[in-house]
Order: structure tokens, then C-alpha cells, then sequence
């Protein structure tokens, strides 16, 4: 079952059970990923648009002509790729509670205790739907490999190590976590 559909099935159920908390955050969930799936399929038309355009030819109203098989063709594929994939939705649920996170450690010193259980009682929700998270050690057993291959040996090489280290980890652990241990490990 894809992200999607489970939210969907505990949006349903959260309707039913009359969860109005947990229906809201995964309704927000839900309508940020329909956000994204629209700007990658605009960006697709807008990379695309040229393709049906007949090369010289304009209509009556002045506006390139169109092939319409083409056009259809191309429209076709588009819808094909528009669909989030598991990777993008992890990685937009993982901004979202990032940005969760973030709301919450403004309302910590904006002295809002009654925003701030709020705040974290959705963070508690939406963490539900994120991957399985690394533990500091594993992370640490990661930099420590990658710190290993890049003979690294000072603070001076938190970049390539970084550089390395991210694209195996990403939506596995948070950035922060991760820039922290490497600093650690080379100092």
C-alpha cells in the first residue's frame, strides 16, 4: 500500500472516529502532496509544451499551431510521470514535519503553551508516516565508514564527508542530526 492510500484509509478512519486532530493533519498531508504532484506536472507541460507546436506555423489567431497527435501523445506520458513517487512522498511528509518541528520550537520560546501542545500532538501524527528513523549510532557507524573512504582527519572535510554521507541517509535521519555527528567525529 502506497503512502498515499494509507493516508487516505486513516483519513477515512479518522472521520469516522470522529478524530478531528488527526483529520486535520492528515488532510494537510494529503493537500500539500496534491501541491506538489501540480507543480511536477506544470513543470512537465512547461518543459514539454514545445514539443507539439508545429516549427513555423501559426493559426489564425496568431499562435503557434498545434499538432494535435502530438500534443495527446506527449499529454499521455505526462500524466504517466505526474504521480508522486514513494521517494518524493517520504521526502514532502519529511518537510512537513520539519516544518512542524520548527513551529514548535518558536512556540517553546514564544511562551504559547496552548499552541504548542497542539503543535506537537500533529508532529506525534505526522512522524507516524515517515520511515523507519537511524539511531545516532547507526549514524555514527555511517560517518565513521564514509569518514574512513575520504581519509578525512579534520573539520576541514565536513563538506566532502557531508556531500557522501547525505544521499544514503536522506529521509532516513534528520540533516541536523547528521551535520552534528560528522562535527563530532572530525574535531
Amino acid at each position: 500500500m502506497s503512502l498515499k492510500d494509507q493516508l487516505q484509509a486513516d483519513l477515512k478512519t479518522a472521520m469516522f472516529s470522529k478524530d478531528e486532530r488527526r483529520k486535520n493533519v492528515i488532510r494537510l498531508t494529503l493537500a500539500e502532496l496534491k501541491n506538489v504532484e501540480l507543480v511536477k506536472r506544470q513543470k512537465l507541460l512547461k518543459e514539454r509544451s514545445h514539443l507539439w507546436a508545429k516549427p513555423g506555423e501559426v493559426d489564425a489567431d496568431g499562435n503557434p499551431a498545434i499538432d494535435e497527435a502530438k500534443r495527446d501523445k506527449e499529454l499521455a506520458e505526462i500524466d504517466k510521470l505526474t504521480p508522486l513517487t514513494d521517494a518524493e512522498m517520504q521526502a514532502v511528509l519529511f518537510t512537513e514535519v520539519k516544518r512542524r518541528r520548527d513551529t514548535i520550537a518558536e512556540l517553546e520560546t514564544a511562551t504559547r503553551p496552548d499552541l504548542l501542545e497542539e503543535a506537537k500532538a500533529q508532529l506525534e501524527l505526522a512522524v507516524r508516516y515517515l520511515p523507519a528513523q537511524m539511531s545516532r549510532e547507526e549514524v555514527v557507524a555511517a560517518a565513521q565508514k564514509v569518514i574512513a573512504e575520504v581519509g578525512a582527519s579534520g573539520p576541514q572535510a565536513t563538506g566532502e564527508v557531508m556531500k557522501r554521507l547525505m544521499p544514503g541517509l536522506k529521509g532516513k535521519v534528520d540533516g541536523k542530526l547528521i551535520n552534528e555527528v560528522v562535527r563530532d567525529l572530525l574535531k
